[in-house]
């Protein structure tokens, strides 16, 4: 048979070595400090010790080969704190004592050996294993307990836009990505902490830092302070359709920012407004900064288009002696409009013209309103009145000359 055995002080018997079916009773040698078959692994030495059996039918011996083996060591435990943007270590490293070389790690690492990578192993207890492939000397165990620091995160840069205000905000909220909470900010904020008062704070560079055993990390927040939009406020504009183009800027009230934008669109794509080709409307000004905190302003200004008075165009009127009348607005040509004045004035009073008490002539029609005056005529003209005389006979030979 054959032994063998861990570094211990722990004996044995030889006899249980052997294999077959032997009989007790023998002797062994070389002897052993025991003077038996106990093997002391502390005393006795390797080597192959014979056993042997006599009787009178003869003698019979078998050997156990003996052989002694270290105690597999997988060291003490040890801990291991890494940052999360470390490089890979090796966890035997980690291990106190004198751990054996060759050992085995559960749960299995991204390596495939015993180097840790926090960025791709997580935290956890880590066992390391020494086995000697024998069974006399059993596994040994040590672990490594991995806790991965989170390196800090002060986020991203961020930019801050503020109307001025009494509004107060937390530059916090600027940064970009994840910033982690607790971090300082500088240069220091007159409420002692990340709130940014632009009332009493200056724009500027703010820098928010945090600070742990993996490092520091930094990001900061642009802060710059607008006036708050101004559209002015609300007008009105009254315009002739035959006026020129006028700018609806002129007709807002108050310090309207320049820059705005109006609609409904108008024809010039600007704010000029063109009577002749615009309608009368309301039409709103819009003042916008771009940025969330200032929010648009807006005014409006209600235009209204007046027509020109128009009188219509000149005409004439040829009347008979006679009594009847006639409305002089009836000879007018075009399209006018009525409620006008005649001059000279007529006996009527109004346009109705008597050619018994008025006398031919060229009479005027006059409009006036706010867009001005408009004026035609009529040419007023009276014929006798044809007189065929009354019926009556004549009598006539063939042969009378002509009458």
């Amino acid at each position: 048979g054959t032994l063998n055995l861990c570094d211990s002080t722990n004996t044995v018997n030889l006899f249980d070595s052997l294999s077959g079916t032997p009989e007790t009773g023998g002797t062994w040698s070389p002897a052993l400090t025991s003077g038996t078959g106990i093997f002391d692994p502390n005393t006795d030495p390797e080597g192959v010790y014979t056993y042997t059996l006599n009787n009178s039918c003869g003698t019979n011996s078998a050997t156990v080969t003996v052989s002694l083996s270290d105690v597999n060591d997988a060291g003490t435990d040890g801990t291991l704190e890494l940052c999360n943007t470390d490089t890979a270590v090796d966890l035997f490293d980690s291990l106190g004592g004198t751990p054996d070389i060759g050992g085995t790690w559960s749960p299995a690492l991204a390596s495939g050996t015993g180097m840790f990578d926090p960025m791709v192993d997580t935290a956890d207890t880590y066992t390391y294993t020494v086995s000697s492939g024998t069974v006399t000397c059993p596994d040994a165990t040590a672990t490594v307990t991995v806790s991965i620091l989170q390196a800090p995160n002060a986020g991203n840069d961020g930019t801050l836009n503020l109307c001025d205000s009494t509004n107060t905000v937390n530059l916090f909220d600027s940064l970009s990505g994840t910033p982690e909470t607790g971090g300082t900010w500088s240069p220091a904020l007159t409420s002692g902490t990340g709130i940014f008062d632009p009332n009493t704070d200056p724009e500027g560079v703010y820098t928010y830092t945090l600070n742990n055993s993996c490092g520091t990390n930094s990001a900061t927040v642009t802060v710059s302070l607008s006036d708050v939009n101004d559209a002015g406020t609300d007008g009105t504009l009254e315009l002739c359709n035959t006026d020129t183009a006028v700018n609806l800027f002129d007709s807002l009230d108050g310090t309207p920012d320049i820059g705005g934008t109006w609609s409904p669109a108008l024809a010039s794509g600007t704010g000029m407004f063109d009577p002749m080709v615009d309608a009368a409307d309301t039409y709103t000004y819009t003042v916008s900064s771009g940025t969330v905190t200032c929010p648009d302003a807006t005014a409006t200004v209600t235009v209204s288009i007046l027509q020109a008075p128009n009188a219509g165009n000149d005409g004439t009127l040829n009347l008979c002696d006679s009594t009847n009348t006639v409305n002089l607005f009836d000879s007018l040509s075009g399209t006018p409009e009525t409620g006008g004045t005649w001059s000279p004035a007529l006996t009527s009073g109004t346009g109705i013209f008597d050619p018994n008490t008025d006398p031919e002539g060229v009479y005027t029609y006059t409009l006036n309103n706010s867009c001005g005056t408009n004026s035609a005529t009529v040419t007023v003209s009276l014929s006798d009145v044809n007189d065929a005389g009354t019926d009556g006979t004549l009598e006539l030979c063939n042969t009378d000359t002509a009458v």
